[in-house]
């Protein structure tokens, strides 16, 4: 009994019994930005027990202003305001006895700007050391935002799975540039999504859209079962909307995840793109930025035909984030196509873009040019009907399949009524 009694007393004395201090615990995900806007951001992090965690930020290294969490958390969104735009700030995270090392970032420029840069980029789940590598040529470009088009990680519902997949690779950059996702199939739509990001409401963060510069940026969901895209659905509604109310934007920008034109080996056709690609062409979108495809892919300007080439829409596939990258197939509408892990580079400057498609050793594979001044030749642009004519085509010779199942079933085979026999046989490109 005396030697329980000992054990006891030295257990109590090393602070094993009763409750440890609430210091908020220790730092589980390093601080990382997000909203970046010209007179606002937001500053994120976690820790291991809740906490009201604050920031200091000022100019010059000055650590003058702050701003706090409203109430004690684990998952941190504190909003930086009162801020001017085009301008670099310090900043520190504290939150119990633990104060960080400084960070930076600079605002969004003034509304209407016409020269700055972005980096796209997706798909970097799975393989957190080629996602690091993606990182490491991000940062040597020093962009204003990062735009990611989903599957941020391998399983969305996995808690674990966002700090090694996600989180850590993209220290170095994080802390310093806001990134803007979309989700993607491998998100889950799973709450952790949505307690990790701190992204314009328009749609409680399933769907948003804001500016940046002289451009309108737009995210969707494709994932259809948890958000349908068919005319008359919200979402669908809500993007002609928000189109129309930014038609005077220089450039208009959408991303999501599943490409609406591809150049994977053996995928069909997104279902979204009989909805979606005409209005993007209505409304006069540049690019639509996608991934869920591992590997890079540049389209020539797709649109309605109207007896001339218009400007059209490009699509961008850039999935070679870090996920293990798909085959291809050669694709009439695909005027780059390449498999390998990179991430896209855009640099904006007034009506003029130009993109460059970079490795993880920093080699350029391919540049592009969108130019709103120039008006695309014949042989570049791609007639939108003409998918139109092959989605139709499909259609009847499956109709025309399906009807000579119905006659064999009821009549010999030599009196089927099918008049295109040759066609039956018929695979679209």
């Amino acid at each position: 009994m005396s030697l329980r009694a000992a054990l006891l007393v030295m257990t109590c004395t090393g602070l094993a019994c009763g409750p440890a201090p609430d210091d908020g615990g220790e730092l589980y995900l390093s601080p990382y930005l997000q909203n970046v806007t010209p007179t606002s951001i937001t500053v994120m992090w976690e820790t291991t027990g809740a906490v009201v965690g604050a920031v200091d930020f000022g100019e010059n290294d000055r650590f003058d202003r702050q701003a706090t969490d409203s109430e004690a958390r684990t998952i941190h969104e504190v909003h930086l305001t009162g801020l001017d735009p085009a301008t670099s700030y310090s900043y520190r995270v504290r939150f119990g006895d633990h104060v960080l090392q400084p960070a930076s970032f600079t605002t969004a420029p003034p509304p209407g700007t016409p020269n700055w840069r972005m980096v796209v980029y997706g798909d970097n789940r799975s393989n957190p050391a080629t996602h690091a590598r993606n990182v490491e040529q991000i940062m040597k470009l020093d962009p204003g935002l990062v735009i990611n088009s989903g599957d941020l990680v391998a399983a969305g519902s996995r808690y674990e799975q966002w700090k090694t997949q996600y989180f850590d690779p993209l220290r170095g950059l994080a802390e310093h540039v806001a990134l803007f996702p979309c989700l993607g199939n491998h998100e889950q739509n799973a709450i952790h999504y949505y307690n990790y990001h701190s992204l314009p409401d328009d749609q409680d963060e399933m769907y948003y859209s804001f500016d940046y510069g002289n451009a309108h940026f737009i995210a969707l969901n494709s994932n259809a079962r948890d958000a349908p895209f068919e005319r008359g659905d919200p979402q669908t509604e809500w993007l002609i909307a928000d189109l129309e109310a930014h038609r005077d934007a220089t450039w208009t920008f959408v991303f999501f995840h599943h490409p609406l034109f591809r150049a994977h080996a053996t995928r069909g056709v997104t279902p979204q793109r009989w909805v979606w690609q005409p209005i993007f062409d209505e409304y006069g979108v540049d690019l639509v930025i996608t991934g869920h495809d591992h590997y890079y892919m540049r389209s020539r300007p797709i649109g309605k035909y109207h007896g001339e080439p218009s400007r059209g829409v490009y699509h961008l596939i850039s999935g070679g984030g870090g996920a293990p990258t798909y085959p291809m197939a050669p694709k009439a509408h695909a005027v780059a196509q390449r498999r390998v892990h990179h991430i896209t580079a855009i640099d904006v400057t007034g009506d003029r873009l130009v993109g460059r498609g970079i490795d993880l050793d920093g080699n350029e594979f391919d540049t592009f040019v969108i130019d709103q001044q120039v008006i695309n030749p014949p042989d570049e642009f791609i007639a939108y009907e003409v998918f139109e004519l092959e989605r139709d085509l499909r259609a009847a010779v499956l109709e025309c399949r399906s009807s000579r199942s119905a006659i064999r079933r009821w009549r010999s085979p030599k009196r089927c009524g099918c008049r295109i026999r040759s066609m039956c046989r018929y695979t679209p490109p």
